[in-house]
């Protein structure tokens, strides 16, 4: 054995190459090695279903629902179900601390500015009321729909933490409240009633 390792002798057959646990890819070429899930819900293969996903698509008797592969999956309304479709993995997490963390503005603490489309058959007219608050903008409209005879499904909600393209029409930021249960969805109002849509 020990003639081969001295200079000039044929080595055994020995797999000299290093492999290494960690590959580093260049990132310019759009691939990470090292991804977080929860610092990125919202990518096309890797996504968070929350209960205010999709206006709440997801509630169903007060839990949240999601099929994926042909599995349900049911948890607690307060939690978020992450999945990853690449490595076909699922795992739930309570989400109250994280949703602090990427909402760290109490929503009654926000501006919210209400662009109001009027039903006026002769032309199109908008107004637009500012207030604090989501709770407060919940009640403005309910409180008011009747009397200013607006159309909810071409008026529009806009707060500083949404881009404009993304801004919830009246009709959808109801519909929003209720079905994440952040209002009382027994209180009489229902937009459905206004709503074309």
């Amino acid at each position: 054995m020990d003639n081969l390792f001295k200079p000039g002798k044929r080595q055994a057959q020995v797999n000299s190459k290093i492999i290494t646990p960690i590959s580093f890819v260049d990132k310019s070429k759009g691939f990470n090695p090292f991804y977080v899930l929860e610092n990125h819900p919202n990518d096309k293969n890797k996504f968070a279903i929350l209960s205010t996903t999709e206006n709440g698509k997801y509630v169903q008797g007060g839990m949240l629902r999601f099929v994926f592969n042909g599995v349900e999956i049911i948890t607690e309304i307060n939690n978020a179900i992450f999945i990853d479709t690449v490595t076909k993995t699922v795992f739930i997490k309570d989400y109250s601390k994280v949703k602090e963390e990427i909402t760290p503005v109490d929503p009654e603490e926000r501006q919210y500015i209400l662009l109001l489309k009027l039903n006026n058959p002769r032309r199109e007219e908008y107004i637009w009321e500012a207030m604090q608050g989501r709770l407060t903008t919940y009640y403005f409209i309910q409180d008011n729909i009747d009397e200013m005879e607006f159309d909810p499904d071409n008026s529009y909600v806009l707060v500083e933490t949404v881009p404009y393209k993304d801004a919830l029409t009246v009709s959808n930021f109801v519909r929003y409240l209720k079905n994440a249960e952040l209002v009382d969805i027994n209180d009489g109002f229902d937009i459905e009633d206004y709503s074309n849509q």
